[in-house]
């Protein structure tokens, strides 16, 4: 999530002029951040649902989606009414019509909150939930459903219809978590649950380092998004070891950055462009404000404790 709020964190608008290590960290973070988000996605998913005999398929997926619709719908009309509004200082201005509203739940990325494909993605992921339990069967099932899932990638379709475009581009990374949580439970129960020891998270850190640096120079599709994951995993991790709680203060409130923080970073830039404040103090100030106000938000609205409410921003 924190790679979500750097990506966003960029100029306010494309002719405005800013420096160079800004677009350095905005293709670093654009090259992998979501992937790694809908991986995360998927390992968790392994963990709390489909390792989860309580959760049968109908119950699950009516929970997830009350829980991705509600604020999708919420926050879609909220950014045409912004987007309205404030028309000739946003990118894809819309209208307030039903005709919009529609469109915008049918492409979801070419609606008014553009990154809300994800939504779209992770309820097509959510609703195979008995397509990956046959998966996971055997090593035969999970050998073929690795190489299917991996193909999608490379014969994706170009329409944008229900998601479906970015739904084939990421459903292997959701995979991929899957994989590693169920590898990760496995090593648990045998006793190999410590095995990432400093070294080796070094030894990681500096390959995918090296091994991004490589893909990107060729343009070599895919491997950079599995490097850059493997760059940040092992980053974190080494973090984890020196500073253990670091994140604690934004971790358990993803989502709601992920439906608030483009908008409260979209503001701090327009200030920021409005008022012509030194561009390197705003971005880190659009990063903090990014993950915190709604952070903030979510804690306001936990205190108010109004259900309706609770659910318009994704809180259970």
């Amino acid at each position: 999530m924190l790679w979500v709020v750097i990506g966003h964190a960029g100029p306010a608008n494309t002719l405005e002029e800013y420096p160079t290590w800004t677009t350095i960290l905005w293709n670093f973070a654009y090259s992998f951040h979501m992937q790694l988000f809908i991986m995360i996605s998927g390992f968790l998913f392994y963990l709390t649902r489909i390792n989860n005999e309580k959760w049968s398929y109908l119950p699950m997926l009516k929970e997830k989606m009350v829980r991705f619709g509600i604020p999708f719908v919420v926050f879609t009309l909220f950014a045409m009414i912004i987007k309205s509004v404030f028309s000739s200082q946003v990118e894809r201005a819309t209208t307030i019509s039903f005709t919009e509203f529609f469109h915008a739940i049918l492409y979801p990325y070419d609606g008014p909150m553009r990154e809300f494909w994800f939504l779209g993605v992770i309820m097509w992921l959510f609703a195979l939930y008995p397509v990956w339990k046959i998966a996971l069967k055997n090593t035969i099932t999970i050998v073929l459903a690795s190489v299917i899932v991996l193909a999608m990638f490379f014969v994706s379709p170009e329409t944008n219809f229900l998601a479906l475009h970015h739904t084939f581009i990421h459903i292997s990374f959701f995979w991929w978590g899957i994989l590693c949580a169920k590898l990760y439970l496995r090593r648990k129960e045998v006793g190999g649950g410590k095995f990432l020891n400093t070294r080796y998270l070094l030894a990681m850190l500096g390959l995918s380092a090296i091994l991004y640096g490589v893909v990107v120079k060729f343009s070599i599709v895919y491997l950079p998004a599995v490097f850059g994951i493997l760059l940040s995993f092992s980053l974190c991790m080494l973090l984890y070891k020196i500073v253990p709680r670091l994140f604690s203060t934004f971790r358990n409130y993803t989502y709601q950055i992920y439906l608030m923080g483009l908008f409260v970073q979209e503001l701090v830039k327009m200030i920021r462009y409005k008022m012509g404040l030194p561009f390197e103090p705003v971005y880190i100030l659009s990063i903090i404000a990014g993950l915190y106000v709604p952070v903030m938000v979510a804690h306001a609205v936990k205190k108010i404790n109004f259900k309706p409410l609770k659910l318009c921003i994704g809180l259970k």
